[in-house]
């Protein structure tokens, strides 16, 4: 496009919209490292805190907090590549398909802070790990929109520069304390379409000075055109090593629009002196093919090798390669009409099928979210669900900033595409449209791909407004452009900056925790809790897989089940204990496991979608008669497992949250067993199910059950369970055993006063209120002559 300023002053442009954007993007990362402090600080319990791992992390940041744990792993061992891990899984461990440069990025960003601060290395990464996106973005921002500028002048960098911080999409990968890859996988994504446009799709031509505004968004050499596609080829490998899953179909989907170009504007752009460029497609298929093969030797050679196509691996850089040479023969067909060499186009056919061939022939074997257990997962996870299906449940406003990026540029290229416009803008808006419109319907089928549809929507935004201004006049005053541009990205990337600081700023007035905040400090204190009731030794976990990731983060615990699809054992076999029909079955499989203990949280327990991942036939109601909802719905302890007595403070009952933990104990005593499960049962408000239990351990002649039943049946206020005669010759069993009991001496007066018999409850209390006061506990001398009061005026008491 032409240029709307002089040199200084595009870069003048370029320099404030670094500044703008890059000063949101630091309010923000300061405002949320505010939040995480203060709501760090909270502590549910009065017990000093001593998890080994502290710092509250974002309710959504899971694989943030997975990505601590292998820098960790990575710092305090002995190996420079991520391959292996133990924190799931137990006790095997799995295999890390993660790439390692990012982990060692937060052990360097732990290192320095530990150095400047003293701090001991695990704390140091916990706290940089909030700011580990920062510089990254920063770097982002500015490389991009620089190149931006050479190429598009001040439009090209105000665009970028303002959509790499102000697209919801793109920015979330980067988010603040989220210290994950997905932010660079959007980059790279961004830095693959910006390099194929800024390569003209395979097209150029040469500057002769009558060339018009729409002429300029081509690269004026072949040599320009070659420098793009080699960039755009290399952080499209960078992406690959990071993330196959996310950038194989981005890369597919540029060489398809290349395709699409060539057809539909090949002809017109030739006419118009525009020159093909097969060399260039052809630069971009070897160069992505050879630095995609040279990360994965990076990342496995020489002792990892595995035909794992869940990764970056051969045949995607084989494929590449084909991809390339094939859009290079469109191309010189387009451009000569000679027909390509049959043998080329057939080698090339081969390379690019070789990959789809092996997903087909291996299935779940070489390729495993195509396992069925893993697809029915997939299908139970919140990013693997329709855009709709999220704006359902949570109301459109919630992502209302997403409608202009997702919207807007299309409903724009639609209406470009009608108009007369010249073959190279046309070409180009055929190009980025056919990139982004694809990427960004993927994302409304499963938002996860929102993310990676994010630097293609960039490109086509910039694509569209260097078309439309390839219709202006000349002439048009700079001002107008300016103008034009502000507005622009006012309309598309300012919704989202505006929303989340006022956001930030709305919860720091009311000094708010938000409810994903909240669970984490639920999850810190359950970890806390379960290292208290084993201070020395390994704790294995079983529990959901949200609360696996989490307690297991703050408590370093090994743990079984998790949403990751390199640990398919450890979430099968959650899945199969959970979901276990009889407590033998799960009782086994534990023991096979080496699990200490379980935590179930009500929230997102997961029990029904582990049933139906295993049992898709089975009606849903059959998950009532599984272990895992006996535990946590119905309360049905069995007696291998030992309750911890755990509360959640009262400030968290609007999450809703029940949450129990046990303690694996196969040797208890089974009168101590069922003692314990009843006292569970009756903080859990089932008296009926307690009963139960206190009566199987009173039989084993457990004095503190026959007290607590008989004081359950003599005050409890439901007629129901109230039995008199039962309760008094409990209590008298109780008193036999211990004499010396204040407990048992109350016991007895309640069941001397649920019998009518007051004059001997008030003898039995006052010898208990003795008892306590001689024991030293006044707390229940105070209660005892609470209880007193209530007999001497001839009234049973109620509980």
């Amino acid at each position: 496009m032409p240029p709307c300023t002089g040199h200084r002053a595009r870069w003048f442009a370029w320099l404030a919209a670094v500044l703008i954007g890059a000063g949101f993007l630091m309010l923000h990362a300061k405002l949320i490292d505010i939040y995480l402090t203060r709501v760090t600080a909270i502590r549910l319990h009065d017990e000093t805190l001593s998890a080994p791992l502290q710092q509250i992390s974002q309710g959504f940041a899971a694989d943030g907090q997975t990505w601590i744990r292998h820098s960790l792993a990575l710092a305090e061992g002995n190996n420079l590549r991520l391959r292996e891990t133990d924190l799931d899984n137990a006790p095997a461990g799995r295999e890390v398909h993660w790439n390692s440069g990012w982990a060692w990025w937060l052990v360097l960003m732990g290192k320095m802070r530990a150095a400047a601060t003293s701090e001991s290395l695990s704390a140091a990464i916990e706290q940089a790990a909030r700011w580990a996106n920062l510089p990254v973005l920063l770097l982002v921002l500015g490389g991009f929109s620089a190149w931006a500028c050479r190429r598009h002048g001040a439009t090209g960098a105000v665009i970028v520069a303002l959509a790499i911080a102000g697209h919801r999409g793109f920015y979330e990968g980067f988010y603040p304390a989220y210290p994950d890859h997905h932010g660079i996988i959007s980059a790279t994504i961004l830095g693959l379409a910006l390099g194929a446009v800024f390569m003209g799709a395979g097209w150029w031509r040469a500057r002769d000075g009558q060339d018009s505004g729409a002429d300029r968004l081509l690269p004026a050499s072949e040599g320009e055109a070659l420098r793009a596609a080699t960039v755009s080829a290399v952080c499209g490998a960078a992406g690959l090593w990071i993330s196959a899953a996310s950038l194989v179909v981005p890369i597919a989907l540029t060489g398809l629009a290349g395709v699409a170009a060539a057809l539909f504007a090949g002809r017109d752009l030739r006419a118009a002196g525009a020159v093909a460029s097969p060399a260039a497609w052809r630069r971009w298929g070897r160069v992505g093919a050879a630095v995609s093969f040279l990360f994965y030797l990076l990342e496995y050679a020489p002792h990892h090798f595995a035909m794992r196509l869940e990764v970056n691996h051969p045949l995607y850089s084989l494929a590449w390669l084909g991809g390339g040479e094939l859009v290079a023969c469109v191309l010189a067909w387009r451009q000569n009409a000679a027909r390509p060499a049959v043998h080329t186009v057939l080698l090339a056919l081969l390379a690019v099928a070789a990959a789809p061939a092996a997903l087909l022939l291996g299935g779940g074997a070489w390729f495993l979210p195509a396992d069925p257990f893993m697809a029915r997962l997939h299908a139970e996870i919140d990013e693997f669900q329709p855009l709709w299906t999220r704006m359902h449940r949570l109301g459109w406003l919630a992502d209302r900033d997403h409608a202009g990026v997702h919207l807007l540029p299309f409903l724009a290229a639609g209406w470009f595409l009608t108009r007369r416009l010249a073959p190279a803008a046309r070409a180009l808006v055929i190009f980025t449209g056919a990139m982004a419109l694809p990427a960004t319907a993927l994302g409304w089928w499963q938002t996860r791909w929102l993310l990676t549809a994010s630097g293609m929507q960039i490109a086509l935004v910039l694509v569209l407004l260097a078309a439309w201004f390839s219709t202006w006049r000349e002439t048009a005053p700079a001002w107008r452009r300016g103008a034009a541009v502000l507005g622009v990205c006012a309309l598309l990337y300012l919704p989202a900056p505006w929303i989340l600081v006022k956001e930030r700023l709305l919860v720091e007035s009311k000094h708010d925790v938000q409810a994903g905040e909240a669970m984490q400090l639920l999850y810190r204190d359950c970890a806390q809790h379960l290292r208290q009731d084993k201070p020395v030794g390994e704790i294995v976990l079983l529990a959901s897989p949200n609360a696996s990731t989490a307690i297991g983060y703050y408590g370093r615990f090994k743990t079984l089940g998790t949403l990751y699809w390199e640990n398919y054992e450890g979430l099968r076999e959650a899945a199969e204990i959970f979901s276990a029909f009889d407590d033998a079955e799960a009782a086994r499989r534990i023991r096979l496991r080496g699990i200490t203990h379980i935590a179930m949280i009500s929230d997102y327990s997961f029990l029904p979608e582990y049933f139906h991942i295993l049992h898709p036939e089975a009606a849903p109601a059959d998950v009532r008669k599984t272990f895992g909802y006996r535990l946590l719905v119905e309360h049905r302890v069995p007696i291998w497992l030992r309750p911890i007595s755990y509360h959640v403070p009262l400030e968290f009952l609007r999450l809703k949250a029940q949450t129990f933990l046990f303690a694996v104990d196969f040797d208890q005593p089974v009168a101590d067993a069922f003692y314990q499960i009843g006292l569970f049962q009756l903080e859990a408000g089932d008296a009926s199910l307690a009963r139960k239990s206190f009566t199987a351990a009173a039989a084993k002649n457990h004095p503190e059950s026959a007290a607590l039943l008989a004081w359950l049946l003599a005050t409890s206020r439901e007629a129901t369970l109230r039995d008199g005669s039962e309760a008094l010759r409990l209590a008298n069993l109780a008193v036999h055993a211990r004499p010396l009991d204040a407990k048992a001496r109350g016991a007895l007066a309640a069941a001397f006063a649920e019998n009518g018999r007051f004059p001997e409850a008030n003898g039995a209390i006052l010898h208990a209120i003795e008892l306590a006061e001689d024991a030293g506990d006044e707390a229940l001398a105070v209660r005892l002559n609470a209880q007193f009061l209530v007999y001497q005026s001839g009234h049973p008491w109620r509980e």
